[in-house]
């Protein structure tokens, strides 16, 4: 077991990812009572074929309500921006369209990281009682052939904004998701591998089968070793086999002792963000 965990966290040094925090006692997924969302983040509804779907975006293109400190960015009639797709966990969904925000997106519209990385955000809200991927526990299956309801919806919904939206640099789009939404996050890399660039999956975990179809994407998956909500083996086995899949570039940080919420940690620390940034889209 020792060797086992030493491949893992020496694959870590290529990220720049380190282990001297301190471990933090478990907490519940959802933190806090949620705050005033700023008028920047426009509240939308998308109508799917299978239900309404809400959820949170920003352009960078529409800079009227945004806080000055945030939009102070070098702008062209011809310049492309990325985007970032976030998924959040079970304890958010509903249909207030705020409570998806409550765990780590804030980081991405930070004025000092948004003013050097302007970007496109999507955070959609998944209704009650679905999920973003269908999953078995028991059986320790993560990837059925139908998706899930609200997965339909989102892929219905990403298709809308690239045709809307000429300014996204489709070299650089990136998704990432905590818990319900870091499974979610390789459950949409596997339906549609040709559209990302780069994966932060927290504390999530997907099937090892799914890593030939997916291997060229840039994944940087963060869990906590001592998880009992969702367990830390889902992640292991899906970095191993894209690892033995041939993947250029994955990297895996595993919070020793850690319970379920890595996600405070990981959007916190600044070379994760930096690093999801640099990354542009490889062929399959």
């Amino acid at each position: 077991m020792r060797n086992y965990h030493i491949l893992f966290l020496t694959a870590l040094t290529l990220f720049g990812c380190t282990h001297e925090r301190q471990i933090q006692t478990p907490g519940p997924e959802t933190t806090g009572t949620g705050s005033t969302i700023s008028e920047f983040l426009q509240a939308k509804t998308f109508q799917a074929d299978s239900l309404a779907l809400p959820y949170r975006w920003i352009s960078p293109l529409e800079t009227q309500n945004m806080p000055a400190a945030m939009k102070n960015y070098e702008k062209s009639a011809d310049r492309k921006y990325p985007l970032v797709v976030f998924l959040h966990g079970s304890g958010e969904r509903g249909d207030d369209n705020q409570a998806q925000l409550r765990n780590g997106a804030k980081a991405f519209w930070a004025p000092e990281f948004y003013v050097r990385h302007p970007h496109f955000f999507l955070a959609p809200q998944c209704p009650k009682d679905f999920r973003w991927s269908n999953r078995d526990f028991e059986k320790e299956v993560f990837f059925f052939e139908e998706p899930s309801v609200p997965m339909q919806a989102l892929i219905q919904l990403l298709e809308n904004v690239f045709q809307e939206n000429p300014a996204i640099d489709r070299d650089r789009i990136y998704i990432t998701g905590l818990s319900m939404g870091g499974m979610g996050t390789f459950d949409l890399l596997v339906r549609q591998p040709g559209w990302f660039a780069a994966a932060v999956p927290v504390c999530g975990g997907a099937d090892a089968s799914i890593a030939p179809e997916i291997k060229h994407i840039a994944i940087w998956a963060f869990h906590g070793s001592a998880d009992d909500v969702v367990p830390v083996k889902y992640t292991r086995r899906i970095v191993m086999a894209l690892r033995q899949a041939g993947a250029p570039m994955i990297g895996y940080c595993e919070y020793p002792g850690w319970n379920h919420n890595t996600w405070d940690d990981t959007y916190a620390n600044p070379l994760v963000l930096e690093w999801l940034f640099r990354q542009k889209k490889r062929a399959p």
